[in-house]
């Protein structure tokens, strides 16, 4: 019944749920008959449906059972030691890798990680099919809870065998013949007209694991997030350039189902205890938004 008043439509309540339509009726019919009056209004023809005026006042009442049931231990036997996490490739090094060894190490927990694209992501984690997932935009999908965790600065970064300490670079003293170009987001790539008006890069790619190996040739550049730095610096020297125009800082998002296995709850919790304390250890490098 709250997922069916919070998408009002019968068919997408079904989807969200993985329940067949029917089946949704009737157990809303359930629920009439034993509360002794109507919840929705029901009219063939109209996608739309509409809570009759108990119906609000009973949705409160509703949630605050939700709620309370979440709340409700579990016996140890029903806790479950699996989590599945899906995640866009610039949030995994270092930051979700050392989240999830703190996790596996506390817990002796069942850790799978996908890498997948932002819209990817949301419909992995509407389907149930995945606990949590780190994505790179905030968007408007029923059933997820979407929650901002934290944004990044982008850097230059060029091969030199004997790397310094962070320098500054002029933007307009790049070469985009020699550059290693990944659109990481819209706002990224109009920085980059702007910046770089009629002008193509050398090479574009769509991985970051392409760009780091590209960048083994001497004289290319290419602009990356600062947790791509980790996993840069330890594959080869590299050195790091602030930008005295640099692009708009990329900000990231923690999504999970707003109706999570309650088996599950325990597992997120404490991942989610532990981002936290991640983001404020690492406030230097990173920027947390919560």
């Amino acid at each position: 019944f709250i997922v069916v008043c919070e998408v009002k439509n019968l068919t997408r309540a079904s989807q969200l749920l993985y329940k067949t339509q029917p089946t949704i009726t009737n157990r809303i019919q359930i629920l009439e008959d034993l509360l002794g009056y109507s919840l929705i209004i029901r009219q063939k023809g109209k996608q739309e449906i509409e809570i009759t005026a108990k119906g609000e006042n009973f949705l409160t009442m509703a949630q605050r059972l939700f709620s309370l049931y979440n709340e409700l231990p579990l016996k140890d036997a029903e806790v479950s030691n699996t989590l599945e996490i899906a995640s866009i490739a610039s949030c995994e090094v270092p930051i979700l890798t050392d989240i999830c060894k703190t996790l596996v190490n506390e817990t002796h927990a069942n850790i799978s990680i996908y890498t997948y694209q932002t819209a990817e992501a949301y419909q992995l984690v509407a389907q149930k099919k995945v606990d949590l997932a780190f994505v790179s935009r905030d968007e408007n999908v029923a059933g997820i809870v979407c929650r901002p965790i934290f944004s990044q600065d982008y850097y230059v970064v060029k091969y030199d065998a004997k790397p310094g300490k962070v320098k500054t670079i002029a933007v307009k003293s790049l070469d985009t013949k020699l550059e290693i170009y990944q659109r990481w987001h819209r706002d990224f790539e109009l920085w980059h007209k702007r910046c770089f008006p009629n002008q193509k890069p050398g090479i574009k790619v769509d991985s970051h694991t392409v760009t780091k190996e590209l960048l083994r040739n001497s004289g290319y550049w290419a602009v990356v997030l600062e947790s791509c730095l980790y996993e840069l610096k330890q594959d080869m020297p590299v050195q790091i350039y602030e930008l005295d125009d640099p692009p708009p800082q990329r900000k990231h998002y923690l999504i999970t189902n707003r109706f999570p296995d309650k088996r599950n709850l325990k597992l997120m919790k404490r991942f989610r205890e532990l981002l936290n304390n991640y983001l404020s250890e690492h406030s230097v490098f990173l920027h947390s938004l919560l």
